[in-house]
Order: structure tokens, then C-alpha cells, then sequence
């Protein structure tokens, strides 16, 4: 059995860890035991310690409210978490609205609607309907699947033109179109 004790030196983290046998107590030296108390924090103190790793965060990259909470929790206690994601959102550095508006303008040339709803949802935001609707209409997604194909055609020279294919390299490329997410009226459209 190992036990381990953190110690918190500024940026850096040391684990210093020591093989017990099940049968023996512990023994700690002074300076384990003046170790241990160095490395427990007060909740203020860690409350504030993930405030600033927030906000390093956030400088770097946007972040999803689900995102940041996963970022966070893998070095501070729930309750610190939970309270640094509420004061980030007062602030407003966290906004999964505007993320996703941003999301959503930067990929919709390139992929299609369904693509980037399963991304926003995979990243925490599942309800991005709306926005997609205003920021993405339907009638949009032929003029991306135009370009996806276009790409594709590119990359695979291959294939040649879209007119001049085979009713089976026609089925393979539709399925493939249809696997990216396009609505099938766009597919169709782009096939013409």
C-alpha cells in the first residue's frame, strides 16, 4: 500500500510517496508532518488557486461551462470548481452562448449542420438549435456540401468530375456525404 502526500510549491507539484506495509501504522517525521500542512490549503486558498488557473485558461482559449469544469476538476475539490465557473459566468469570460455563435460562424463553410451540432453538443452545449437555424439555414449546407465536394474531388484525383462518375462511385460518394452529416436535399444538390 502507498500513500501519498502533495506538497504545492508554487507552479510545481511534488508527490512524494512512501511504501507502507498493511500491518504497520504510518510513522511521519517532523518535516512529513510540517509537509502536510504546507500542501492543505484553506478553501479560500483553493478557491483562489482555481480562480487564477481559470483565468490563465480562458486567456489561452474559450471555453465551453462543461469544458472548464473538466479542465478544472482534475486539480481543485467540486466546490472550488463549481464556484469559479459561477463567478467566470458573473464576469462574463464563460458564455456558452457566444462560444457557440463563434463555433458556429468559423466551421459552417466547411462542415455540415448535423457535424456541428454533435460537436457543440459533444463539447456541453445541447441547446444550439436556434442559433444554428439563425447562423446556418438549410439553404446554406448546399453551398457547403458544393465546396466539401469540390475538396473532395480535389484530394482524390482519382475520382474526376462529379458528372462523369459511375452510378456506384455516385452511391459511395452520397453515402460518404450522408456519413459528414449533410441533409440529403443538400447532397443531391451538390451532386447535380
Amino acid at each position: 500500500m502507498q500513500a501519498r502526500l502533495k506538497k504545492a510549491t508554487g507552479s510545481s507539484t511534488r508527490w512524494l510517496v512512501r511504501d507502507m506495509a498493511d500491518s504497520e501504522a504510518p510513522e511521519f517525521s517532523e518535516d512529513d508532518v510540517l509537509e502536510r500542512s504546507e500542501s492543505q490549503r484553506t478553501k479560500e486558498e483553493s478557491s483562489e488557486l482555481c480562480w487564477q488557473k481559470a483565468l490563465q485558461l480562458l486567456a489561452r482559449q474559450d471555453y465551453t461551462y462543461k469544458g472548464l469544469q473538466r479542465k478544472l476538476a482534475e486539480s481543485f475539490t467540486i466546490k472550488a470548481v463549481l464556484a469559479t465557473l459561477n463567478q467566470a459566468q458573473e464576469a462574463g469570460y464563460l458564455d456558452d452562448t457566444s462560444y457557440a455563435t463563434r463555433y458556429i460562424t468559423y466551421r459552417k463553410g466547411e462542415r455540415s449542420r448535423q457535424e456541428i451540432r454533435q460537436e457543440l453538443w459533444r463539447r456541453g452545449i445541447s441547446q444550439c438549435d436556434e442559433l444554428l437555424d439563425t447562423l446556418y439555414p438549410l439553404e446554406e449546407e448546399g453551398d457547403t456540401a458544393r465546396v466539401w465536394l469540390s475538396k473532395y474531388m480535389q484530394r482524390n484525383s482519382s475520382v474526376g468530375e462529379a458528372a462523369a462518375l459511375t452510378s456506384a462511385e455516385r452511391r459511395k460518394l452520397y453515402q460518404t456525404m450522408l456519413r459528414k452529416g449533410f441533409s440529403y436535399s443538400a447532397v443531391e444538390e451538390a451532386l447535380r
